[in-house]
C-alpha cells in the first residue's frame, strides 16, 4: 500500500524529523514550507519526497498549494496518508503590548491555515484506506504561561477543532489527534543555539525529567500514531513535555 505524508514546517526542527523518520519507514513525504533552500535541503535527504511551497499566513497560497497538490495526486487512492499540522509561530509579547497584527498572523498560521489546509485536502483523505490528521499544538494550549496570549489562545483552539473534527470524521475511519510538547529544542524557541549554559542547565532543571525535549521525542510519538499499531486511539489530546505541566 502507497504510504504518504504531508507534512507543513517540514524545513526544520520538529517537522524536519518526521519527515526523516517516516521517510525511513516508507512513506513518500510531501514536504511543505515557506523557505524553499531549507526545503531542497531536507528533500535531498529523504528517501522519497517532494517539495512545495506554502505559506500558512497566506490563505492564497494555501489554495494554490491544494490545487496542484490534487492535480498531481489525484489517480492516489486506498492509500495510507497522513496529514501533520506541524508548522507554527509565536510571538512573545504582553497583552498590553500586543497588536491585532500579530493575533491574526499567529492564528491564521497556528490555527486557519491548518483548518484551511485540512479542509482543502478531507475528500482526498476520505477516499485513502488509512486516512490520519496529526496537529502539532502545545502544552501552552492546556496551560499558558506569560506573554503568550496569542499563541497559547490559538492551540488551545487547535486542541478543541482536534476533538471536534475527530468526531465528525470518526464515520470515515479517520482518525484526528494532537501532539503537544513541551519545550523542545527547536528554532521556534527563544534558547535554540544559546550559548549560555546556565540558561540551559535552568531550563534543564525546570523539567521533571531533567532535560528539555527534542524533535526526535516528538517524532517518535508521530511515528507511533502513524503505525498500524495505533488504530483505536482519535480525538486525544497528548502532552509529551518531561512532566512539566506536574508542575
Amino acid at each position: 500500500m502507497t504510504k504518504i505524508a504531508i507534512i507543513t514546517g517540514a524545513s526544520s526542527g520538529i517537522g524536519r524529523q518526521i519527515a526523516l523518520d517516516l521517510s525511513k519507514v516508507g512513506y513518500e513525504c510531501i514536504l511543505l514550507g515557506r523557505g524553499l533552500e531549507k526545503l531542497k535541503s531536507i528533500h535531498a535527504e529523504c528517501l522519497n519526497s517532494k517539495i512545495y511551497q506554502i505559506d500558512l499566513n497566506s490563505p492564497k497560497s494555501i489554495q494554490t498549494f491544494i490545487s496542484k497538490f490534487l492535480k498531481d495526486y489525484e489517480s492516489i487512492k486506498n492509500s495510507n496518508v497522513v496529514l501533520i499540522n506541524n508548522a507554527g509561530i509565536v510571538e512573545r509579547e504582553s497583552f498590553e503590548s500586543s497588536s491585532m497584527d500579530s493575533w491574526n498572523k499567529q492564528f491564521q498560521t497556528n490555527l486557519f491555515g491548518p483548518v484551511s489546509l485540512t479542509m482543502g485536502l478531507v475528500e482526498f483523505l476520505k477516499k485513502q484506506s488509512v486516512g490520519k490528521i496529526i496537529n502539532i499544538s502545545s502544552t501552552l494550549g492546556i496551560r499558558p504561561i506569560r506573554e503568550t496570549s496569542a499563541y497559547s489562545a490559538s492551540k488551545a483552539a487547535m486542541n478543541n477543532w482536534t476533538m471536534s473534527l475527530a468526531l465528525e470524521l470518526s464515520e470515515y475511519k479517520i482518525s484526528v489527534n494532537a501532539i503537544c510538547p513541551g519545550i523542545i529544542e527547536t528554532p521556534l524557541q527563544s534558547f535554540y543555539q544559546t550559548e549560555n549554559l546556565e540558561l540551559r542547565e535552568t531550563l534543564n532543571r525546570m523539567q521533571p525529567l531533567g532535560r528539555v525535549g527534542t524533535p526526535l521525542d516528538i517524532s517518535n510519538l508521530v511515528s507511533y500514531i502513524c503505525s498500524e499499531q495505533c488504530s483505536w486511539m482519535t480525538g486525544s489530546i497528548l502532552p509529551l513535555d518531561g512532566g512539566i505541566l506536574l508542575g
